[in-house]
């Protein structure tokens, strides 16, 4: 009954005691730091999320923190741990009788964003969870997979270029898997799938303010992927002193490509891209990622949302969560189901506001994305008028 009381007027039992909704809180050495204003960034498709946060410099804090300190911390919203990193900048500001610290946090998986591979660079007949762990173990670090069929088939033969970060060579292998590299409120190393089936969160039918970005110079109608792949040939040879020939197999490089097309774009809109470290049985996967994946980019919502939380919620709003978007403003008449890309939390003088940046979540998966907004129709109707084909 006591906890249902502080829930209704704002507060939270959490792990780290009672807190309002609206508490940003920084956890160091098991000492707390209230921060006065702070922005935290979480996203479904970087494992390098990162915070900015403001505390005045009082002398505890500066017995607990210090430039060049690379200290641990937990990073707290209403209670509820959100992320686990270093702190890698400070910048501190004393303006007479005023002192504060800006505290550059960025998660404990920010090294291998940062980071390249020492030798050996080669992997053979390994699995993604195999190489995840070697690499990722040599950091301190520990990866997590949503479900094992991730880390099930094995790669025969991959390679890290010594001057390619971490992060991007773990991406290249995980994208045939159709999965995504991200980081827990822990610090783990997730790989994960986009959700794409679970209930949505909120439904939000009136927005005071958003923004949407829609832009179709980033799409192409056909994605075609190359990479030079091993292909075995037979050679025959004639034996010396002989009539008689032999007939060896030889493996030779030879160059493959897969396509993917996207029939909402005009044919006319056509790119080629080269991967590395991909078989023969995941350069089609690649394609079909590729052509997905620009999606990301090309379609986004961002609203901002008074508070951290989802209407009727106790659970701050997270990346990789369902939202229903409902309104005539952005022709989503009939609402759509968008993905939460990232969460920027905000902590300011106007209070607490959460940025949810939205995009279809098809743009993680592989899969072609729809005809949300009624572009495609609208485009095919005009070129049937002029006596042109659909997708001309």
């Amino acid at each position: 009954m006591f906890d249902d009381l502080k829930k209704s007027v704002g507060f939270i039992l959490s792990e780290i005691g009672v807190k309002e909704k609206s508490d940003f809180t920084l956890v160091i050495s098991d000492n707390e730091l209230p921060v006065v204003s702070g922005r935290l960034k979480r996203s479904i498709d970087t494992c390098a999320d990162g915070c900015k946060a403001t505390i005045v410099l009082t002398d505890q804090a500066r017995e607990i923190i210090r430039p060049f300190g690379y200290e641990n911390v937990q990073v707290y919203l209403g209670g509820e741990l959100v992320l686990t990193g270093v702190v890698y900048g400070l910048n501190s500001r004393i303006t007479g009788k005023e002192k504060s610290a800006t505290l550059d946090i960025g998660s404990l998986a920010c090294d291998i964003v940062d980071s390249v591979k020492y030798p050996p660079y080669e992997f053979n007949f390994q699995t993604l969870a195999d190489i995840a762990d070697d690499i990722l173990g040599e950091k301190g670090l520990t990866p997590r997979f949503e479900s094992y069929d991730i880390e099930s088939e094995f790669f025969e033969r991959v390679c890290i270029d010594a001057q390619q970060s971490i992060f991007d060579f773990l991406s290249e292998l995980a994208r045939q898997r159709g999965v995504l590299i991200s980081s827990n409120e822990k610090g783990e190393v997730y790989f994960l799938r986009a959700d794409t089936s679970s209930t949505p969160v909120e439904t939000i039918e009136l927005a005071t303010s958003l923004e949407g970005s829609f832009n179709g110079r980033d799409l192409f109608s056909s994605y075609r992927v190359t990479a030079m792949l091993p292909e075995v040939q037979a050679k025959t040879k004639k034996l010396k002193r002989s009539r008689r020939t032999r007939t060896t197999d030889d493996t030779v490089q030879t160059l493959k490509y897969a396509e993917a097309y996207d029939s909402l774009v005009p044919s006319t809109r056509e790119t080629t891209s080269t991967v590395d470290n991909v078989t023969s049985e995941g350069l089609p996967k690649a394609a079909e990622w590729e052509r997905s994946r620009r999606w990301a980019k090309a379609c986004t919502i961002t609203i901002p949302r008074v508070g951290w939380y989802p209407k009727d919620s106790d659970e701050i709003y997270k990346e990789n969560t369902l939202v229903t978007l409902k309104t005539s403003d952005l022709w989503l008449e009939d609402g759509f189901d968008f993905l939460i890309k990232s969460v920027e939390y905000v902590l300011d003088s106007n209070g607490a506001v959460a940025l949810i940046t939205l995009i279809p979540p098809q743009a993680y998966t592989g899969e072609p994305v729809p005809d949300i907004f009624g572009g495609s129709a609208a485009l095919n109707s005009r070129l049937k008028s002029l006596g042109l084909p659909d997708g001309f």
